[in-house]
C-alpha cells in the first residue's frame, strides 16, 4: 500500500482525471537544485481496492520504477530474502539454517556456477527489459531508504543486515534462480562423495534433506489447474480461462498483483512471483493465459560406469574420462557472528554434477550424473515480457516458439477471437530417436528404470555413450527440445491441465507421440485430473443455453466436490454397517450423511479426510493398491475405481476415529472448525481439499519458503495431516482468476487469497482471504473507467 513514509506532499493534478493525488518527490540529490535536473523515472500509479497499483508510465524503466516501489511497499522483506537466496548468502548472513538447509542452498547456487550466469545473462537481455530490472530495483530502493527514514518498525526484517539496495542485474537473479531445478537439491549434490573419500560431506545430509531433494525433483509443493474454454462453448463467444494455480501462501513464492501499462505499447494485468517484474500469468484486450506445472522432466540422470581401478573415471564412447573435482566456497556466519569461508567440493561428468539421491550413490561400481534442461535458460523472464504484449494467440504462441525457455510450466491460453491453446512448453533435453528406443527397451526388461520413472519422474540413461547425451537442435536453449516437438493442441472447445502429463488435456482428441521427458500416456491420471475433466463435461444448463458463463466457473472450481468421496464412500458406508459390532453405529451414520464436498459446512468431512490417508498409507505398507477396478485407457476418466481391501478400510476407519478422538475433533464436526487459514489475527474457517480427496479447489499444508510470519504447528498423529492448531492451511489456490472476452473487451473476477500484502498489521493481509472464504468473488479493474471508478488514491512517483 502506498502510505508506508512520511514524505509525501499533496499534488494538484491526477491520474485518470481525479481531483487530486500524492506526489513523492524522490530526489536525494545533495547540493543541487533538483528542480532543474529531470527525474529519471516517472511514474502515475491509482490503487484500488484490495491494494492492486495500477501503474501508467511512459517508458519500461519508469514503470519498474513503479512496479518495484508499490511491490516493496508490501514485500521488502520477501523480496530481500529471495534475491538472498538466489546470490548464495543465506548462510552469510543467517547461518547455516535449520539441518543446514541455508548452507546446502548456497552450496548449490555458487557450486553450480548460478553466479557467473547471473553476469552473462543479464548482459543478453533485450535493452527494454533490463530497462525494466533497473527501475524495478530502483524503485525497490527509494521505497527501502524511505521505510528506514520514516522510523516505521513494522516490517518482520527491520534492521536486518540482509536487507540491502538492489541492482537490476539482482533482478534478474531472482528470475533466473527460479527456472533451474538443480539449484534446489543442494542435499542431494553434497551427499555425491568419492565412495573410497573422507565420507564426512557426505555423512552431513540428513534423510529429510535427501527427501527434500527428491521432492525438488517434481516441484511438490507447486501445482495449478488451468481452463481455457474456446469459443464454441463460450457464452460472450469470446475465449474464457480459469487461472488456479496452488502455490504456497508464505514466503517469497507468494504471488503479488498489478496491472501495468505503457500507452501504445503495453497493457498487461496479473501476477508475478514476488520479486519478479512484469506480468507471469494474468491478461491484456487480446489474450488470457495462465500456467500448471507439468509433469514433464526437466533433469535428466546418467549413469555412470566407474573404471575398476578408479572411481573418479568413467567409461564414455569407449574410452574413459575423469570426473571433474571443484572447489566451493561458502560464507557461513557462526554463532558467534563471525562469518567463515567454509570450504567444499561438487563432483562433476560432462553430463552435469553428480548427485546422490535414495537408491542412487556413488559406489565403486557406479555413479549418476544429471543435467538440468535450463542449465543454460536465461530467457524465461524475456519470454514472459513478450507473451503479456501479444496482441493475437499468433503472436503469443510466436513468443514461444521464439524463446523456447519457459522452465517448468505448461501454458493455457484462450483469445478474444474464442481460440483455446494448450502448450507444453517447459524445457526439456532433446534426445534422439535412438536414445528414447533404447530407454524404452531399458524400461521394458528394468523394474529399477521402470520405477524411476513411474514413481520418481526420472528417465535415467546410459552415461557410457554419446547417443544419449543432449542433441543440439539450434534451439534457443542447447541442447532442449525444439518447439514443433513439444506438445500443443488448440481448439474451440475447451483444453486444461491439472499437472498430469499431456495426454488428456484436451480429452477430445488426446495427444501422444512426444518424448519421454514430457510424461507418460495413456496411464491413470490423478483424482484431481479427473475432476477438472468431470467438471468441464458438465456445463451448467441453468441459464439460456448450455454455453459456459463466468458464473458456471466460479461455481465449478468452487463446489468442493471430492471424487474420492464419489469413488470410495458408497463401499466405505457398507463396510461400516457390516461392522458395528467393533465401531460406533455414529460413525456409520456421519459417513452416511456426508455430503462429499470440502465446504466448510460440511460434516463428515474430517472423518472421510482422516480415514482416507490412513487408508492410502496402510494400503501403500501392505503393497496393496486402493482401487479394485484397475485403470482402463478407454474409461480413462472414470477409472481406476471401487474400495480394493475391505479389512485395510475398516483398519484405516478405527485409526481415523482414534486420531479424532485423541485431537479431541467430534467426527461429525464440520471442516470449518477444523481446517483453517492464520492470517495475522485473524482465524478464518477454510473450504477446499488435498490432493488425495480428488478436488480442484486445493488446500494444503506447504513447507515451501516459510520465511516470515509463518504460523508454526505440530503434527499430532502418523496417516494424519492435522496439527495442534487442526489443519492449518499454507498453500494451495493463490491467485485464481475467471475471464471471459465480450464485446467490450475481457471481464474478470478473482481472490488473490492471501491478500496483497506480507505484513501481518496491514489491512491487505487477510481482507481477501475472508471473501475467498465466503467465495463472494472481486470485480478485476482493467478499463480506465473501471479503475477511476475504484480508485482508492492516486501518486506521482518520481526518482533516479
Amino acid at each position: 500500500m502506498l502510505a508506508k513514509t512520511s514524505q509525501l506532499t499533496i499534488g494538484i493534478t491526477g491520474l485518470l482525471g481525479l481531483a487530486s493525488c500524492v506526489t513523492i518527490d524522490t530526489s536525494e540529490i545533495a547540493a543541487t537544485d533538483a528542480a532543474e535536473i529531470a527525474p529519471t523515472y516517472r511514474a502515475e500509479i491509482t490503487e484500488t481496492e484490495f491494494g492492486i497499483p495500477h501503474i501508467i508510465a511512459a517508458d519500461y524503466g519508469s514503470l519498474g520504477f513503479g512496479e518495484g516501489y508499490m511491490a516493496a511497499s508490501d514485500h521488502t522483506c520477501n523480496i530481500a530474502h529471495i534475491i538472498l537466496r538466489a546470490k548464495g548468502e543465506l548462510s552469510k548472513y543467517l547461518g547455516p539454517g535449520e539441518d543446514n538447509e541455508n548452507f546446502l542452498s548456497d552450496y548449490a547456487v555458487r557450486g553450480l556456477g548460478l553466479l557467473d550466469r547471473y553476469e552473462t545473462g543479464y548482459e543478453k537481455q533485450p535493452d527494454q527489459l533490463r530497462a525494466l530490472m533497473e527501475g524495478y530495483a530502483a524503485g525497490f530502493n527509494k521505497h527501502l531508504s524511505d521505510y528506514e527514514a520514516s522510523g516505521d518498525e513494522t516490517l518482520w526484517c527491520h534492521g536486518e543486515a540482509w536487507v540491502q539496495p538492489l541492482t537490476g542485474k539482482d533482478i534478474f537473479a531472482r528470475g533466473r534462480y527460479t527456472s533451474e531445478t538443480l539449484p534446489r537439491l543442494g542435499g542431494a549434490l553434497f551427499a555425491a562423495q568419492p565412495p573410497s573419500g573422507d565420507q564426512k560431506q557426505a555423512k552431513l545430509v540428513s534423510d529429510q534433506q535427501l527427501d527434500a531433494s527428491q521432492e525438488a525433483v517434481t516441484q511438490r509443493g507447486f501445482g495449478s489447474n488451468a481452463w481455457a474454454i474456446g469459443s464454441d462453448w463460450s457464452e460472450t463467444g469470446g475465449g474464457m480461462l480459469l487461472a488456479n494455480p496452488h502455490y504456497p501462501w508464505f514466503g517469497s513464492n507468494r504471488f503479488w498483483e498489478k496491472h501495468l501499462t505503457i500507452p501504445g505499447e503495453m497493457d498487461a494485468y496479473g501476477v508475478s512471483l514476488v520479486g519478479t517484474p512484469g506480468v507471469l500469468i494474468g491478461f491484456n484486450k487480446d489474450i488470457a493465459w495462465s500456467h500448471t506445472v507439468s509433469a514433464s522432466q526437466r533433469l535428466v540422470p546418467y549413469t555412470l560406469t566407474l573404471s575398476n581401478d578408479d572411481p573418479m573415471t568413467y567409461a564414455f564412447d569407449g574410452e574413459f574420462k575423469d570426473i571433474e573435482a571443484r572447489n566451493v566456497v561458502v560464507p557461513v556466519k557462526g554463532e558467534d557472528g563471525v562469518v567463515t569461508d567454509l570450504p567444499a567440493v561438487m563432483y562433476f561428468s560432462h553430463q552435469g554434477p553428480i548427485i546422490a539421491l535414495r537408491g542412487m550413490n556413488w559406489s565403486e561400481e557406479r555413479a549418476f550424473a544429471v543435467r538440468d534442461a535450463n542449465r543454460d535458460n536465461d530467457n524465461t523472464i524475456a519470454q514472459w515480457f513478450d507473451m503479456s504484449r501479444a496482441d493475437s494467440m499468433e503472436a503469443f504462441i510466436d513468443a514461444h516458439r521464439k524463446w523456447n525457455a519457459l522452465p517448468w510450466v505448461n501454458t493455457i491460453a484462450t483469445s478474444r477471437d474464442g481460440q483455446a491453446t494448450y502448450l507444453d512448453n517447459s524445457t526439456v533435453g532433446h534426445l534422439s530417436e535412438e536414445a528414447i528406443i533404447a530407454w524404452q527397451e531399458a524400461y521394458a526388461a528394468n523394474p529399477a528404470i521402470q520405477q524411476a520413472y513411474d514413481e520418481r519422474r526420472l528417465t535415467i540413461l546410459d552415461g557410457s555413450t554419446s547417443k544419449n547425451d543432449f542433441v543440439e537442435t539450434g534451439a534457443p536453449i542447447p541442447g532442449t527440445a525444439p518447439f514443433d516437438q513439444r506438445p500443443q493442441i488448440t481448439r474451440r472447445d475447451y483444453v486444461f491441465n491439472a499437472n498430469d502429463s499431456y495426454w488428456l488435456s484436451s480429452p477430445r482428441a488426446p495427444l501422444s507421440g512426444y518424448s519421454p521427458l514430457y510424461g507418460p500416456t495413456e496411464t491413470a491420471r490423478s483424482l484431481r485430473t479427473r475432476m477438472n475433466i468431470l467438471h468441464l463435461q458438465g456445463p451448467s444448463t441453468e441459464g439460456t443455453n448450455s454455453k459456459w458463463s463466468i458464473q458456471d466457473i466460479q461455481t465449478a472450481i468452487l463446489s468442493n466436490q471430492s471424487l474420492a468421496a464419489d469413488v470410495f464412500k458408497p463401499e466405505l458406508v457398507a463396510v461400516c454397517e457390516a461392522n458395528t459390532d467393533t465401531l460406533d453405529s455414529t460413525v456409520c451414520d456421519v459417513l452416511t450423511a456426508y455430503d462429499g464436498h470440502l465446504n466448510a459446512d460440511s460434516k463428515g468431512a474430517v472423518l472421510f479426510r482422516e480415514w482416507l490417508y490412513s487408508y492410502r498409507d496402510l494400503s501403500n505398507a501392505a503393497g496393496t493398491d486402493l482401487f479394485k477396478t484397475p485403470f482402463s485407457v478407454e474409461d480413462a476418466v472414470n477409472t481406476p475405481a471401487g474400495l480394493n481391501d475391505e479389512t485395510i478400510a475398516l483398519d484405516a476407519l478405527h485409526t481415523a476415529v482414534d486420531i479424532l478422538d485423541t485431537a479431541g475433533i467430534a467426527i461429525d464436526a464440520p471442516l470449518g472448525d477444523v481446517q483453517i487459514a492464520i492470517r495475522g489475527a485473524h482465524r478464518i474457517p477454510m473450504h477446499g481439499g488435498y490432493g488425495l480427496e480428488g478436488n480442484a479447489n486445493l488446500i494444503d499444508q506447504r513447507g515451501n519458503d516459510t520465511t516470515g510470519p509463518f504460523p508454526k504447528s505440530t503434527e499430532i498423529a502418523a496417516y494424519s495431516n492435522l496439527t495442534d492448531k487442526g489443519y492449518l492451511v499454507s498453500g494451495g489456490t493463490s491467485f485464481i482468476m475467471t475471464l471471459a472476452f465480450g464485446e467490450d473487451g475481457p471481464t474478470a473476477e478473482a481472490f488473490l487469497t492471501y491478500g496483497q500484502s506480507g505484513t501481518p498489521e496491514d489491512e491487505n493481509y487477510s481482507d481477501q482471504t475472508k471473501l475467498f472464504a465466503d467465495k463472494a468473488w472481486r470485480k478485476i479493474r482493467f478499463s480506465p473507467e473501471e479503475v477511476a471508478e475504484g480508485a482508492v488514491r492516486t501518486v506521482t512517483l518520481e526518482g533516479y
